[in-house]
């Protein structure tokens, strides 16, 4: 297995206000040591059925689409989860942006 195979998969959670918080799922590529943000999933309340559904739609993506060709990188995790912020800012499903 070479190492342009293997992803990790880190969860970053942002607490918002009204008890909402945002998970950014970030992958790792082990071959670069660079980030990218996948996916930031929104929740607004105890929906148990919310968390299946956006681990189905994770590896969905990962399976669909070579992560390296879909993806920014970044050399941090920081750095991604800025620039994917930067991207979704003044959308209105993006209520995380606007806290």
């Amino acid at each position: 297995m070479q190492p342009d195979d293997l992803y990790m998969h880190h969860a970053l959670w942002k607490r918002l206000p009204h008890g909402a918080c945002v998970r950014y799922t970030v992958l790792h590529h082990l071959g670069t040591g660079r980030y990218a943000v996948q996916s930031a999933d929104f929740f607004t309340d105890d929906d148990p059925a919310a968390f299946t559904r956006f681990e189905r739609q994770f590896v969905e993506l990962l399976r669909e689409q070579c992560p390296l060709q879909r993806c920014t990188w970044f050399d941090s995790i920081e750095k991604a989860v800025q620039a994917h912020d930067q991207d979704f800012a003044g959308l209105p499903d993006t209520p995380w942006l606007h806290s």
